[in-house]
Formats: structure tokens, sequence, C-alpha cells
């Protein structure tokens, strides 16, 4: 926002870690924003040591010692910021009841899950999907646009073809052509309209990001979580701790992959729970809520 050619407030990612030295320097109010689960210093386990190492690396690329000497910003690190440099308004883009450290968050900490929009499908994307023609439970498969594995695809196509349900798969950047024979029960997709999906899925087998889990919990939807990196492994304990499904290693057979998958439709205590925390993210903090307190901060 700016006011007569000047920032009057600074509202920046997690990860910007230099945010709150930058809007102090400014003489300006600040908001941070977590994508993920907000880090803490009780609950640093929420950071999975890969992550720590890649974090490490991503200081000395963006903010080399010298450089950060020569600004006066020499002990800022990316980990130990997130974890210590709280500022007034630190808005969590997550169910609360999600977070597993929230006992070690104050007041200054608001969780909203965000309005959920459907990506943009690219052009000449495949055509809409016939949820009519398909016999229930439908179980929607996809791994985020980070993972495309052809040999993943076809263990779920082992997994669930021919079995009494449905498959939507999305298959991102591999063509779905090349995957083989595909079983009438399974239809697969480069390009799934998730939110859409959502709403006609009895199970999501997911990576387990914080927007496709958000998505899930938003629309009831059972997980079966298979993390592969980052805030994945944290949100499949999440999901488990809290019965809104289970979890499973990426690299497990299709007999287990299928094994799993029906233990999560055929548990009523999980879609209870799905169907509570549903109705609490949906009558909780909107973003319009969040607007008017970032609002407040420029008073």
């Amino acid at each position: 926002m700016k006011v007569g050619g000047g920032h009057d407030l600074l509202i920046y990612e997690m990860f910007f870690y230099l945010g709150k030295t930058v809007a102090e320097r400014l003489g300006i109010p600040t908001v941070r924003q977590f994508s993920q689960l907000a880090w803490t210093k009780v609950g640093a386990g929420l950071i999975p040591f890969l992550f720590v190492i890649s974090c490490h690396l991503l200081d000395m690329q963006v903010l080399k010692r010298r450089v950060a000497a020569e600004l006066g910003v020499k002990d800022k690190r990316l980990v130990a910021s997130v974890i210590h440099d709280k500022v007034p308004l630190n808005i969590v883009y997550a169910p609360e009841r999600f977070h597993p450290y929230r006992h070690d968050l104050d007041e200054t900490y608001v969780f909203c899950v965000p309005p959920l929009e459907p990506a943009a499908q690219p052009t000449g994307a495949d055509k809409r999907i016939p949820y009519e023609k398909m016999a229930r439970p439908i179980i929607y498969i996809s791994m985020g646009t980070i993972l495309s594995s052809r040999f993943f695809y076809k263990r779920c196509i082992k997994a669930f073809g021919n079995k009494e349900c449905s498959v939507i798969l999305n298959t991102g950047k591999v063509r779905p052509e090349t995957l083989g024979e595909i079983p009438p029960n399974i239809r697969t997709y480069s390009f799934v309209p998730q939110l859409e999906v959502l709403q006609h899925a009895g199970l999501f087998i997911t990576h387990g990001g914080m927007n496709s889990v958000n998505e899930a919990i938003y629309h009831g939807v059972p997980m079966l979580v298979m993390p592969i990196m980052n805030d994945q492994p944290i949100n499949a304990e999440q999901v488990v701790r809290l019965k809104l499904g289970k979890k499973l290693r990426m690299f497990s057979t299709a007999e287990a992959l299928y094994k799993q998958a029906m233990a999560v439709l055929d548990n009523r205590e999980i879609k209870a729970e799905c169907e509570k925390i549903k109705n609490e993210v949906r009558t909780g903090i909107t973003l319009d809520d969040v607007i008017d307190m970032i609002e407040a901060r420029l008073l």
C-alpha cells in the first residue's frame, strides 16, 4: 500500500526472513504470512532435516556472509529468523486445530483457510470428467506439481485396476497414453480440476502439501497421505493424529496402497472427523476477517 509515495505496510511471506528488519528500518508496520504450518521454538521438529539443509543452502545463495555484514544483518539466518522474528500479526493459512504446537503460539497468530480458487485450465486440457458414469467410491490421486512418476502411476493402476471403485488419476507431466493399458474403472488426465473433483471424491491420495490438505479438509474428504519432502511429512502426521486419514510410504507396494486406501474408505470415525473439521473451517475466520486485521495494522 502506498500513500503519498511512501510505503505504509509490508506484508511478507515466512521465507522472506528479512521482512521484520526491512519494516523496522522503514518505520512501518508489518504482517507475516505462513504458507505452511508456523515454525516454533518448541516444535522445531516441524522442520525436516533435509529441509533445514536446503534452508542453509538458500542462506548461502541469497544472503552471502559478506553482503549480510555490509547490510548489518550478519546474524540473520533463515530458520532462526522464521522462528524468532515474530511480528504483531502472523497469518497461518491452515486450520487452527491442525497445528501440532498451537499452544506455543500466542494471540498474534491467526489461522485461516484461504479462499479456494480453481487452477487455470491449460489450453487443450482434457474434457469434463463424467462423474455420473463413475461407480462409487471415487478415489482421486494427485501428487501435486513436483512428482510426475510413471512408475508410481503404474503402481496405482495395478493397485486399483478392475476393483470395485473408480479412480481419477492426475498424471501431470506424464502423458496418460504412455502408461500402457488402462482398466475401465480408472480415468487418467494430465490436468484435473482438483476443487471440482474433491466435491465427488470419497478419498484423496495426496503428497500432503498444505494447499492440497486445506482443500481436502474444506470439502471433508478423507486422505491417504504419501509424503515426499518439505512440510509434507508433518502434514501427514497431523492427518493421522486428527483422524482425517492415514499415511503410507511413497515406495509402498500396490497391494499395500490398495489395502490402506480401503482402510480409510471403510473407517466411519475418519469420515466423521473430516466432516467435523470441514464445518469448523467453514465457520471460522475468513479472508475478509484477515483483511480487516491487516487494515487495522495501518491505524
